[in-house]
């Protein structure tokens, strides 16, 4: 089992091998190219905010939000785990330390059929869907932390 050991913002290490190579679970048909200029907007975007998980030896998992402190909205950007440690809890535990740390009122995530029953588990609800590319259909989810 793997045991976090440490929570830290890592926004100006988001173009390192080592997030790099967890942040393309999150995309779909990752490139090096569609990688970079994701990272590029990231960092150049002044509410994101960037979380790296660690275990006793790397990196497990990163989460990145777009947060607006004047609302209180989270919106989940990216969410991504080492493949070999997906669905053991870490993207779970993520989520609760991110609601932690901002403590935002309501969180949003678009997502797809592969991450719809995640956010489900973790208390997000449906707010509609669409097929935004061909045989792809994305789900808009909602959380509000207040109810």
């Amino acid at each position: 089992m793997t045991v976090i050991t440490s929570f830290h913002g890592i926004k100006e290490e988001l173009e390192e091998s080592e997030v790099l190579e967890i942040l393309k679970e999150s995309v779909y048909m990752p490139t090096q190219e569609k990688l970079a200029a994701r990272v590029r907007r990231y960092i150049n975007e002044p509410t994101i905010l960037a979380f790296g998980y660690r275990d006793d030896r790397r990196m497990v998992g990163v989460i990145i939000v777009s947060y607006d402190e004047g609302t209180c909205h989270a919106v989940i950007k990216d969410i991504a785990v080492r493949a070999n440690l997906q669905k053991s809890g870490i993207g779970s535990t993520m989520i609760a330390y991110m609601m932690e740390e901002l403590k935002p009122s309501i969180i949003t995530v678009e997502t797809d059929d592969d991450a719809l029953g995640f956010y489900l588990k973790n208390g997000f609800a449906i707010v509609n869907q669409q097929q935004k590319f061909a045989n792809i259909t994305r789900y808009n989810c909602h959380y509000d932390v207040r109810s």
